[in-house]
């Protein structure tokens, strides 16, 4: 079961990096930013206004409560009081920094500004707010399948089934 709220929770941040807002942004009017040289200062400018954007702590709230779904009920209550002492500031603080780590060196600043410009528009952020109720639609199968996998390989290499 704890490998499921893992992976669960590992797909859940993924997707949810994509986007996930609660409140109103500025547009940005038009703006040139995907213009902008393709610098580590640039990157990490844009990364930082997609954050600004994307509220982690909300995010991180959103993840618990989807992962929690799809628990048996009885353990939901004890999952729910788990992650919210599991996600204290110190553990926020360096997922945010992983993921901006991430998103800064993978991506490059046309594609960082496209993520933003995405946010900014009121569609862009519905839309990827309903990312995650998509995502525990989606979740489950892919889970099933992920362990099948799993478990056919641990089966070729003899040591029985993972999960």
């Amino acid at each position: 079961m704890l490998k499921r709220c893992l992976i669960l929770l590992a797909q859940v941040l993924v997707v949810g990096m994509c986007g996930c807002q609660t409140s109103e942004c500025p547009s940005t009017g038009g703006s040139t930013i995907t213009t902008l040289p393709d610098t580590p200062e640039n990157r990490a400018s844009l990364t930082d206004r997609y954050f600004e954007l994307v509220p982690f702590e909300q995010l991180m709230k959103d993840m618990g409560e989807e992962i929690s779904k799809q628990i048996p009920p009885a353990m939901q209550g004890r999952f729910k009081e788990a992650w919210e002492k599991i996600n204290t500031t110190e553990n926020t603080s360096a997922i945010v920094q992983t993921a901006k780590n991430s998103l800064s060196t993978h991506l490059n600043t046309s594609e960082l500004a496209a993520f933003v410009q995405f946010m900014e528009n009121p569609n862009g952020r519905s839309a990827m707010n309903k990312m995650k109720v998509y995502m525990a639609d989606v979740m489950p199968l892919t889970q099933k399948l992920a362990a099948q996998a799993l478990r056919e390989i641990a089966a070729g290499q003899g040591h029985g089934a993972p999960l």
